[in-house]
């Protein structure tokens, strides 16, 4: 059963609960605007209802928008969203089926039901964890979502492309879940600061957006003996709080120690190279042999064509999946797409070797 409750009342806002769900009820999201909210149950199925106003044009009333079972397997998650193109409202939903599946609530009804927009292969080997929206990073706006191997990946929301590939934070346990942390800061302007807070099995890691991805711009606390149960983030951006063994803990958020971690990229490279080197040096020698295929080389180029880069990471001993491959592609010849509106067709050792290490197995 779904009960809906005035926030100051506590008191039911329909006559009774809403009992269309035939398996026990496992998330409840809102939408930002409180104009729907939408359940997911262990019967592999997401329920939205949406608020209408009465006569009396103030009173609301919430009433079944449509039901869809729309995995083959357990839903991991649900989440609101907005079109970047047309600003209407979606709803995404995540499942171990390893699919996401997008809904129209605009073109919804109820005598025809949820409106499916599309439905993506997300992964091909591992079981998603987790779904959010990054705050719009310039041209391009992206979904973050994290999966059970250790890999955090960046989806394009308009096209659903895989745009890149990340480590997770170097922890026990992958990514349960994303929180996009915001807040003002006294002396830097009117604009807020946004960071990226990731539940980590008992661990919690900070991040500075824009995401970076690489191992040191995380920084990573343990905070419980087991698994996290639950986390809510405040209002403010300053405080979150944990739900662990029936105890309700409170944390502050300090960000400016954050703002003091950053690296930037290159310097970041360096520092993963030199904790690599023999690592490093083998691919530089596949990458000087995969210039000789055709014959001796009088000088060494700096770049290969993209094409090269399955049969490198395989010589490596990294056999990557046929998703796998093709994130690789995309991720290196869309690149700077959206900047400068070309593709590259060509990698340097450094990208090579920060490609490698983002998409090769966490163990």
């Amino acid at each position: 059963n779904l009960y809906l409750l005035d926030a100051k009342r506590f008191q039911p806002i329909n006559n009774g609960p809403f009992t269309f769900s035939k398996g026990s009820i496992k998330q409840v999201s809102f939408d930002k605007a409180d104009r729907y909210v939408a359940s997911s149950d262990l019967d592999r199925c997401v329920s939205v209802y949406k608020a209408t106003l009465k006569d009396d044009m103030v009173r609301e009333e919430w009433s079944l928008l449509g039901r869809y079972r729309c995995h083959t397997r357990s839903i991991v998650q649900i989440m609101f969203g907005v079109d970047p193109e047309t600003e209407t409202c979606l709803l995404y939903s995540i499942g171990n089926d390893m699919t996401m599946v997008v809904f129209d609530l605009e073109a919804s009804s109820f005598t025809t039901g949820l409106r499916m927009k599309t439905k993506v292969d997300i992964e091909q080997l591992c079981n998603p964890t987790c779904i959010a929206v990054l705050p719009r990073s310039l041209e391009e706006e992206f979904l973050i979502l994290g999966n059970d191997e250790h890999k955090i990946r960046l989806l394009n929301m308009a096209t659903n492309m895989c745009r890149r590939v990340y480590m997770s934070p170097l922890v026990d346990d992958p990514v349960d879940n994303f929180f996009h942390v915001s807040c003002y800061i006294s002396g830097r302007g009117s604009q807020p600061s946004d960071y990226l807070l990731l539940q980590c099995g008992k661990h919690l890691a900070l991040t500075k957006l824009p995401f970076k991805g690489h191992p040191l711009s995380y920084l990573t606390k343990q905070v419980a003996a087991v698994s996290i149960g639950n986390l809510v983030v405040a209002n403010d951006g300053f405080h979150c709080f944990t739900l662990q063994n029936d105890s309700l803990i409170q944390y502050s958020i300090d960000v400016n120690v954050i703002d003091d971690h950053v690296i930037e990229d290159d310097e970041a490279l360096d520092i993963l190279i030199s904790e690599n080197a023999e690592l490093y040096e083998e691919l530089t020698d596949y990458f000087i042999l995969a210039q000789m295929e055709d014959g001796e080389v009088e000088t060494v180029a700096k770049t290969i064509p993209v094409d090269e880069i399955v049969k490198i990471c395989q010589a490596m001993g990294f056999y990557p999946s046929d998703r796998d491959r093709d994130d690789m592609l995309n991720e290196v010849k869309y690149s700077n797409f959206v900047n400068e509106g070309s593709i590259q067709t060509e990698i340097s050792t450094r990208e090579l070797f920060k490609l490698f290490m983002n998409h090769r197995p966490h163990r």
